[in-house]
């Protein structure tokens, strides 16, 4: 299984067992650390600035990418 496989796996039966409409997983804590299962409630224009930084594996390029993944 792939790391982005992986990590689906992980986050979409949580995201489903609590009703939310996203789950994120980063990606060191994914692979390295033990971390806790977190809610957040923010609103429309934050998640979609979250939104914006995330899933960067589907950029045509990496110009934008920040190194870094959700």
């Amino acid at each position: 299984m792939s790391m982005l496989g992986a990590a689906n796996w992980a986050v979409e039966p949580v995201r489903d067992a609590v009703g939310a409409d996203v789950a994120f997983v980063n990606h060191t804590g994914f692979m390295r650390f033990d971390n806790d299962v977190m809610r957040a409630t923010v609103s429309a224009d934050t998640l979609r600035g979250i939104l914006a930084r995330s899933n960067e594996h589907l950029l045509p390029s990496i110009e934008g990418r920040s190194g870094d993944s959700l």
